[in-house]
């Protein structure tokens, strides 16, 4: 403990005390404040200094690297935060100083390796690091060059590789078996950059590596797992003893992309896994019973064959195939079945293993009606799985609380498909009793007002549409796909997506927005993006080609009708027989959506309208006169179904209170401004 330092003293007292000085007692000597540096004892070796120097600058670089991925938009709130640091602030050069640092760190490491008398430990330390660190480098620095022209920072690339190379080499030691994994798994990094050769060297690591090394073998096992989709070949899983490992990847990989939402990904890694596991792609044709051999084994096939019915299920569940769906669920209960039959499940509880057959989503939901929440003389007769009804307990009040979710889910995507098939006055009957009944209300309040927006917006009630998606964007988290969703929907609810290239503030906004969507992962909100670029671009064919594209190719009907409607409706191409084909398709696809179901046939009636006003004027022009009488009875009919919305509108929304206005009007103008509201209302 070091004494504290003595306060000062007037310079009189000082000259005092030199003169006379006082007796000291005798006790033992203070120890120094701080150890000298002077001195080889307590001094901290200078690679020991320049390692943790280059350990911090790599926290550093990697901090500094996250920040590069996050769009320039993202900013944190106006409110207080609880810890003491500040708001965050993007920094659009953190890639630049994230690769300074990591080079900073690479320099301070080699002059390290080039002190003298280094131990072998400090020497295999020092090199595992090196090439973690130069790795990282060489493929931050391709990865950039890739994007830009010029390059970033002024890199030896060939001189970084020949280090990284001999550094790898000279840094083995028999006597290191501490970092022997990790310049193992960083050689193999290395020798990735040649796809043949890597491969060839992680073999011979999972060969000589013992399988109690298990957490190196995963380590070893990801890596090759990063370019199986490069390298298109699966050979290695035939040879490799981890084959368990490599399966248990896949799953992880496979329920990582459900959690994540990467829908445009799916499709491929079914296929994948498929393979992986040896199942075929037609799910009558799984096996029911699973795997032969040892008994652990059949455990195993067990699992991962239940695992992959249920993802395909969700899988085409979504994708609308109901057949396929049900195909797989059918597959999945006898599957279970069999294994309960066989024990292998009461093995699996025996050894710890818990079966989870808990529903996560619609398709879970309705098994779940069948088997749980009916009564117990309907329970006998029901052709869900015996092994759900038999070996499983549920509690009941939670189960029905989950049922009543989604049920709540399904009413609000039902009644979303009412507002686009033009069935307004069905839109809302039921969903919001059912969300107070079951208290459901503030979860879903969010998408209750996007829904009204969307109802408003539909029937032309702008100032509506505008408070309802304001008040469903204050309610959720900025940045959220959800409210990008929303913004969009409430700028074309105000008109601000109409003839946006007069207006440069309006093409800013709009371009931002086309920015935002493109940012992510999801297609749908790529090709969401680039619609909205076209209507910004007054070049749109380019935009919107790949929009049309990007949403037949995911099924994105709306989208893919949208467009459609949007360049037959303003551009028509070629004779007339050809726009008259283009104008009765367009007629066509607005019937569908509702038209089929009503005696008028008026599906989406501003569309309609519109088609029916061109074909009126194609068919005068070409001497149609059947044709032409037929379309101005149907012209007739939305001009009906239109009045009839207006009116459903005025009628619905008449007892929303008024919007209280911000800006202060003149006295002069007072009373004409109140009597123009008053007639408005």
């Amino acid at each position: 403990m070091t004494t504290p330092p003595s306060p000062k003293r007037p310079r009189e007292e000082r000259e005092r005390t030199r003169e006379t000085p006082m007796k000291r007692p005798k006790t033992a000597p203070t120890p120094p404040q701080y150890a000298d540096s002077r001195s080889g004892k307590d001094e901290i070796p200078t690679p020991a200094l320049l390692y943790h120097l280059a350990l911090s600058a790599h926290a550093a670089a990697h901090r500094h690297y996250t920040q590069a991925f996050v769009p320039p938009h993202v900013q944190l709130s106006d409110a207080p935060l609880p810890l003491e640091s500040g708001p965050y602030v993007s920094d659009p050069h953190a890639l630049s100083t994230a690769l300074g640092l990591l080079v900073a760190a690479l320099d301070m490491l080699q002059a390290a390796l080039h002190t003298p008398a280094l131990s072998d430990v400090e020497h295999a330390a020092f090199g595992a690091e090196f090439a973690h660190i130069g790795i990282k480098v060489l493929e931050t620095v391709a990865s950039v060059q890739r994007l830009r022209s010029e390059s970033v920072l002024a890199i030896d690339e060939k001189r970084l590789l020949a280090d990284v190379d001999d550094t790898i080499k000279t840094s083995r030691s028999p006597h290191t078996r501490r970092f022997k994994y990790a310049l193992e798994l960083a050689s193999a990094r290395f020798a990735f950059m040649n796809i043949k050769v890597g491969r060839r060297v992680i073999k011979s690591a999972l060969a000589t590596t013992p399988h109690e090394a298990f957490i190196h073998r995963y380590q070893l096992q990801l890596l090759l797992l990063q370019t199986l989709e490069d390298s298109q070949s699966n050979d290695f899983f035939s040879a490799a003893e981890d084959l368990i490992l490599v399966e248990f990847c896949h799953l992880a990989h496979l329920r990582a992309l459900f959690v994540l939402r990467k829908w445009d990904r799916l499709e491929a890694a079914m296929r994948e896994c498929a393979t992986v596991f040896g199942l075929p792609c037609n799910p009558q044709e799984v096996p029911e019973v699973a795997g032969s051999g040892s008994s652990n084994e059949r455990l195993w096939r067990t699992i991962v064959t239940i695992h992959y019915l249920s993802f395909r299920a969700l899988y085409e569940g979504r994708s609308g195939e109901d057949s396929t769906a049900k195909a797989c669920i059918a597959k999945l209960f006898i599957v279970m079945d069999m294994a309960e039959e066989k024990g292998t499940l009461r093995k699996l509880r025996a050894n710890g293993g818990i079966v989870k057959t808990t529903p996560v989503n619609i398709l879970w939901g309705l098994a779940h009606l069948v088997t749980i929440t009916r009564s117990y003389c309907t329970l006998r007769t029901s052709a869900a799985s015996r092994t759900r009804r038999a070996k499983e307990s549920y509690g009941i009040s939670d189960s029905r609380h989950e049922v009543m979710i989604l049920r709540a889910e399904i009413m609000m995507e039902q009644a979303l498909a009412h507002i686009f098939r033009t069935e307004l006055e069905e839109a809302d009957k039921e969903i919001l009793a059912h969300l107070r009944d079951t208290n459901l209300f503030k979860t879903y309040f969010p998408q209750v007002c996007m829904l009204h927006g969307q109802l408003a917006h539909q029937l032309g009630l702008a100032e509506v549409a505008d408070r309802y998606y304001s008040t469903a964007k204050g309610s959720v988290a900025a940045g959220s796909e959800f409210g990008l969703v929303v913004e969009v929907n409430r700028l074309a609810a105000i008109g601000e997506l109409e003839q946006v290239t007069e207006d440069p503030k309006r093409m800013h906004t709009v371009n931002v927005l086309a920015d935002q969507c493109r940012s992510g992962d999801n297609m749908a909100f790529h090709a969401m993006g680039n619609f909205l670029s076209s209507i910004a671009d007054p070049e749109r064919v380019r935009k919107l080609t790949t929009a049309y594209k990007q949403a037949k190719r995911i099924n994105f009907r709306m989208l893919y009708a949208l467009i459609f409607a949007f360049t037959t409706g303003i551009h028509l191409y070629g004779d007339q027989e050809r726009q008259l084909r283009q104008l009765e398709t367009g007629r066509d696809m607005t019937k569908l959506l509702g038209g089929q179901e009503r005696d008028d046939e008026v599906g989406q009636p501003i569309l309609g309208y519109w088609y029916t006003f061109k074909l009126i004027k194609l068919y005068r022009l070409t001497q149609r006169l059947e044709e032409e009488a037929k379309m101005k009875e149907s012209y007739a009919k939305h001009a009906a179904r239109i009045k009839e919305m207006k009116a459903f509108g005025a009628k619905r929304f008449a007892n929303l209170p008024a919007r209280r206005r911000k800006e202060r009007v003149p006295s002069s103008l007072g009373k004409e401004v109140a009597t123009a509201s008053t007639t408005d209302h």
